[in-house]
């Protein structure tokens, strides 16, 4: 300490004694020996970044004046950059300890900078450059690896990342600890470091991290349902669906949300809730049900929010309802050649599948052409996850034939699904030949006639009727243009 006082007394002593200078401002810059050292020109009233040049002087052997030349020979030799505020020593040694001024051009008065370079083993240099950090436990915490305003662009520095190191133990990823514990306290050392004409520079900053016991020790949580938990229920049915809570006082609250609105108590409606709190020594606990009288359809297409209030913290849980053996897609589309139908060309098929989707907003299980017949288990799947099929004649030089529909009769049959058959203004009548499977399936199916260009109108009578035969799209079609 009395080193700190004395370099400042005879540093204080040089400026007032320097005729014809008048002293701005003295600070003083720690960096430990090989690594970066950037000083700082203090900017003043009059005076700006832009407005004139900054020169600055070195005390530390010969005086000796160092303009905005940062790519001298003679600087470069020192390992020296210059641009304007800013004096950056690429790699400092106890060489470079001393005494700097800086001034503006047509200006009398200095800023002076005391330069110290220490080695590893000095402890007090280190400790004055150190930051505090305080966190407290089960809680997140990132430490901050302090940087300088340096101007990387002008000066051609480049950075090079950020590493991090604890004695005797582990170092945290980017400084960052997802829940923090006590024994994570201790001394943090963080190095950025800095490409300059091919080589690496560093400068080293020390972080101490105090983590204390948490301010919170225990906290109100929502035990059940899960966050986005899905419950399989049946149209009609009475449901009942409890959110569980460990309350932390008696002004904590749980309530249930159907999207943004409050569900109210009132029993007369179709959907209410109610809640029990029990108290005891150990834990206040609650209960709030969510009653639904008869689950609707419009029931399934809500969220609903189990939402805990407390003093310190807000969290909360959102369900959803699914009917049972519900179907996942409204049509399995699915295509056939067809001997007696010239059948729908490649980009018509096309233009149904996507006017289906994406105007109509049908959700579709595609059965591809080249998937042949053998193939049972995926014809099956299509068939099992739709609540219709919808049968597309194509090409002769694609398709399964008609032995696709001789191995999807049994199976429609069996689930009782229904079938609608697109055809064209040239089909004709199956053949004698057709085996009773394919009579039955095409006498049974509804069919729906595509006439071209025509029917491309989203407006058409195609269109019209087909839609009619599909049951309703799982989102709202587009307007009709």
């Amino acid at each position: 300490m009395n080193g700190k006082i004395s370099l400042l007394l005879l540093s204080l002593i040089f400026l007032t004694s320097t005729p014809g200078v008048c002293p701005l401002s003295f600070q003083e810059v720690h960096v430990k020996a090989g690594e970066m050292a950037v000083l700082h020109c203090p900017s003043y009233r009059g005076y700006s970044d832009g407005d004139a040049e900054v020169f600055w002087t070195s005390h530390t052997v010969d005086e000796m004046k160092l303009f905005n030349m940062s790519t001298s020979a003679e600087q470069r030799q020192m390992g020296v950059l210059v641009h304007g505020r800013i004096l950056v020593i690429l790699r400092a040694s106890v060489n470079h300890q001393g005494n700097y001024s800086c001034s503006f051009r047509n200006s009398s008065r200095r800023s002076w900078i005391s330069l110290k370079v220490y080695t590893a083993q000095s402890r007090e240099s280190e400790q004055m450059n150190q930051l505090s950090r305080e966190c407290y436990t089960e809680e997140s915490c990132r430490l901050y690896c302090p940087e300088k305003n340096i101007p990387f662009n002008t000066l051609n520095i480049t950075t090079s990342g950020i590493t991090w190191h604890k004695e005797g133990g582990s170092s945290p990823k980017d400084g960052y600890f997802p829940s923090v514990k006590k024994e994570d306290s201790g001394i943090y050392t963080c190095t950025r470091s800095y490409l300059y004409d091919g080589q690496i520079y560093n400068m080293t900053s020390t972080v101490k991290l105090d983590v204390q016991p948490n301010k919170i020790t225990e906290k109100a949580v929502i035990i059940s349902p899960e966050n986005k938990q899905v419950f399989e229920v049946d149209l009609g049915s009475t449901v009942v669906i409890d959110c569980k809570a460990v309350m932390m006082s008696d002004f904590d609250d749980l309530f249930w949300l159907s999207g943004s609105s409050f569900v109210d108590k009132d029993t007369s409606l179709p959907v209410f809730y109610n809640d029990t709190r029990v108290d005891s020594r150990e834990e206040i606990s609650m209960t709030t049900s969510l009653i639904f009288r008869k689950v609707s359809e419009d029931d399934l297409s809500k969220n609903y929010t189990c939402k805990l209030q407390s003093a310190y913290q807000t969290s909360f849980v959102t369900i959803t309802l699914k009917q049972k053996d519900g179907k996942s897609y409204n049509a399995c589309l699915m295509y056939y050649k067809s001997s007696t139908d010239q059948g729908l060309s490649e980009d018509d098929r096309k233009r149904l599948e996507s006017e289906m989707k994406n105007r109509f907003g049908y959700s579709l299980c595609l059965y591809s052409p080249d998937v042949v017949p053998d193939r049972g288990e995926a014809v099956l799947h299509c068939i099992k996850q739709s609540q219709t099929v919808v049968l597309v004649p194509c090409s002769e030089d694609s398709g399964s034939g008609v032995d696709l529909l001789n191995s999807i009769q049994a199976s429609l049959k069996k689930l009782q699904t229904h079938v609608v058959l697109i055809k064209t203004q040239t089909a004709g009548v199956l053949s004698r030949s057709s085996s009773s499977e394919a009579l039955k399936l095409w006498k049974a199916a509804d069919c729906v006639t595509w006439k071209g260009k025509s029917s491309m109108l989203p407006s058409s009578a195609f269109w019209k009727q087909l839609r009619y035969y599909l049951p309703p799209p799982q989102r709202a079609p587009r307007a009709l243009i």
